[in-house]
């Protein structure tokens, strides 16, 4: 498996907070998954949401350092502390970078994807219990997490996951997962998330979760 090594110093971010130039290592004691997962790629755009041209492509790994490092901390806490819902909904769509994770786009419509990521990104709003829910998700026994971590306003998580199409379309697998989060843990996904195109604004979170297999050295 190839694996980004911040150790080197080939890690350079530009001014998106995506990193690029990155040096590349290889590890023996890895996984064909691992690899693949690695390579995945969806589009990054930059805000407002209003911009639906792609800023680049980019994977996993990018998005957890972006979401990792304070890229989005100021406007994550402008977003937290808004007075009324018009007002943090304003600061979302015009203060957050954001990705569709389930492919790369010419532009962002759902009849204008260039290729499927096989990743699939349910978001959860208005929870009751974050953190109970967050570890509900991260430790299920069914799909295995790849990533995780808090919405832009706190209250909620987007769950990103494995996906095939090979059985089955993407709004029948949305279901699927929907159905077995509900069943199992109580939790409604949002059903926006149906839509391939789907914009996911990347806020700031320390303690974003990423599957340990994609950081392995």
């Amino acid at each position: 498996m190839y694996l980004i090594d911040s150790r080197r110093g080939g890690c350079k971010a530009d001014a998106s907070g995506i990193t690029t130039n990155t040096k590349i290592v290889k590890s023996s004691d890895t996984t064909v998954n691992e690899c693949v997962l690695l390579k995945k790629k969806f589009s990054f755009y930059r805000k407002p949401v209003t911009n639906n041209k792609p800023y680049k492509d980019i994977t996993i790994l990018d998005a957890y350092n972006y979401i990792k490092g304070t890229y989005a901390k100021k406007q994550t806490l402008l977003l937290r502390c808004a007075k009324s819902d018009d007002e943090a909904k304003n600061i979302k769509k015009t203060l957050f970078d954001y990705c569709t994770f389930s492919g790369t786009f010419e532009c962002r419509k759902k009849d204008a994807i260039v290729s499927f990521s096989g990743l699939l990104c349910i978001d959860f709003d208005n929870l009751l219990d974050v953190e109970r829910a967050f570890v509900q998700l991260r430790d299920n026994n069914r799909f295995e997490t790849l990533f995780l971590f808090r919405s832009p306003s706190g209250k909620g998580l987007k769950w990103v996951i494995q996906c095939s199409y090979e059985r089955q379309s993407h709004v029948e697998f949305f279901n699927e997962i929907c159905n077995y989060v509900n069943n199992a843990f109580g939790l409604v996904a949002d059903p926006s998330g149906k839509d391939i195109g789907r914009a996911c604004f990347l806020p700031f979170d320390e303690n974003v979760y990423i599957n340990p297999k994609l950081l392995k050295q």
